[in-house]
């Protein structure tokens, strides 16, 4: 049971709106076990298509006549030489169902639409929660940073404010019998940004700090250094969003002379959000990096 199938179940919708409304995290788990008792659901889910893409198991134990099959497109009446999958004697290859028609309405309708969005991501000062349920659906799962969407100056002030202190009483504690000279000391730890960005509940922050102890002549001992932080998170969970996607649909209209067109672009961008909540989005990482000197005085 793929990710996509799960995230249009009932149950999911549900899970969802408590995750946004009081951060109560998804238990997919739970929810892939209400799936597979909805047979009502399951009986309207899983119609087989006519084409499938087939899939090996992935270990050393696979064929290289069947290895070379994986990730192609075949349909059910004109199979590869190996035959469909699990047809063969000990075969552990699976079809994952591909609907040949998608391929034809992303180029038409769905790609010009994917186009049009990320030049208004690009056009835009900082993301907000629906524009990073817009990349969910048209990023294919590529990363992107703080600095593309915006945000980078405000997860630094925000860190500044409110955890930099637990951060240098951290390495106070970790050097407080060291001795005279340099000093190194890797961290990782997962902190609570939502204040910026609710996406942003929990992202972790590890790297490297490098720097030097030394003791004045009035006792008082200094660290110095550099510390080298690198973010790292996940967006996994897009809501649904469909008004705002609108409304930030108008805002682009409005910017780029658009408006004339809006009512029939508006309607099309309802049609376009549903095609893409029907081919599932791809979880993507939210990278980046920055270096922020420490001074430390005892």
């Amino acid at each position: 049971m793929n990710l996509d199938h799960i995230t249009h179940h009932k149950s999911y919708a549900r899970a969802f709106a408590l995750y946004m409304r009081r951060g109560v995290p998804i238990d997919l788990a739970a929810i892939a076990l209400e799936v597979k008792s909805d047979a009502d659901y399951q009986s309207t889910h899983t119609a087989q298509s006519p084409y499938y893409i087939l899939r090996t198991s992935g270990d050393d134990k696979v064929s290289p006549s069947h290895a070379a099959n994986n990730g192609k497109i075949f349909a059910w009446d004109t199979p590869p030489p190996t035959g469909n999958p699990g047809k063969e004697f000990g075969c552990r290859c699976t079809a994952e169902p591909y609907d040949a028609i998608s391929e034809e309405v992303y180029n038409s309708t769905i790609k010009p639409t994917i186009d049009l969005i990320k030049d208004y991501l690009n056009q835009k000062p900082a993301w907000n929660d629906a524009d990073m349920s817009l990349y969910f659906y048209i990023g294919a799962g590529r990363g992107v940073t703080l600095t593309q969407m915006g945000h980078l100056k405000d997860i630094q002030e925000y860190y500044e404010a409110n955890y930099l202190q637990r951060f240098e009483t951290q390495i106070q504690n970790n050097f407080a019998n060291v001795p005279d000279g340099p000093i190194s000391n890797k961290f990782e730890r997962a902190y609570d940004f939502k204040d910026v960005l609710f996406s942003y509940r929990m992202s972790t922050l590890h790297g490297q700090f490098e720097g030097n102890i030394s003791t004045l002549p009035n006792g008082t001992r200094v660290i110095e250094g550099i510390a080298n932080i690198q973010f790292v998170d996940w967006f996994s969970d897009p809501a649904d969003l469909r008004q705002q996607l609108i409304k930030s649909f108008r805002d682009y209209s409005s910017l780029t002379g658009l408006g004339k067109n809006l009512p029939k672009r508006e309607a099309d961008l309802n049609n376009y959000i549903k095609i893409f909540s029907e081919i599932g989005g791809k979880p993507y990482p939210i990278l980046d990096n920055w270096k922020m000197p420490i001074e430390i005085r005892k």
